[in-house]
């Protein structure tokens, strides 16, 4: 039998050419109900896999689709999926909150509003913070919406099994205080040498600064430009 894809003899289940399986076996419902279980049960895990990837080495991850390597670690696009995915799905469990913050929004999804919002602060904060390392904006956005969409999802998942079991109230701001350290701290690691952990602490403090001048400046912006309206 060759393979359907690149004409390559098959000896085993598997072409050694591009990697397709092959089942010698004729299709039968327990096949396919087994092919959609099993694909059910990879995505999962792979989804699982790539959160640890990046919460365990992330320069090794992000620096990896930085240098033009792809397709052993999720796309960012990929984990931002997943992560838009399960915000939306916890706006409806958490009523219409995220890391115990409202959103104000006119026919926008909450979980959108949020990235909407919080990507750009965020990404600028991290490109203001570590110019000297010589990534460009796009470099820097492309880590941010791994490492937002990495804690993104594992705060979510921690805050709604506390809000389930009654350990927290959905008001609660402590989620989105935490969310924010441990994106600030990953995203030290990835810029830091991790040989110095005193650096490590000192950068993500730095950016918190930054992080904080950045939406100062903005509410600063839109009050005053609301009070030029109404004046």
């Amino acid at each position: 039998m060759d393979c359907s894809v690149c004409n390559t003899p098959i000896d085993n289940k598997y072409c050694k050419s591009c990697g397709q399986k092959y089942e010698r076996k004729k299709l039968s419902l327990k096949t396919v109900l087994g092919d959609i279980v099993s694909s059910l049960t990879d995505v999962e895990k792979s989804v699982v896999l790539n959160i640890y990837y990046i919460i365990r080495y992330p320069k090794k991850a992000i620096n990896n689709y930085w240098d033009g390597f792809r397709g052993y670690y999720y796309k960012p696009g990929k984990m931002l999926f997943y992560f838009v995915t399960i915000a939306g799905i916890s706006t409806l469990f958490l009523k219409g909150r995220l890391f115990g913050l409202s959103f104000s929004t006119q026919g926008i999804s909450e979980s959108l509003t949020f990235a909407i919002v919080f990507f750009p602060i965020l990404n600028l904060s991290s490109f203001l913070t570590y110019r000297r390392y010589k990534r460009n904006y796009l470099e820097h956005l492309i880590s941010t919406i791994y490492l937002v969409s990495t804690f993104g999802i594992v705060v979510l998942i921690i805050e709604s099994l506390s809000v389930y079991f009654g350990l927290t109230t959905k008001e609660n701001t402590v989620w989105v205080i935490l969310l924010s350290s441990l994106i600030l701290l990953w995203n030290s690691i990835l810029f830091t040498s991790p040989s110095k952990p005193i650096k490590i602490i000192l950068n993500a403090i730095l950016e918190f600064i930054v992080l904080v001048s950045i939406i100062t400046t903005l509410g600063l912006l839109l009050y005053l430009s609301g009070a030029l309206v109404s004046g």
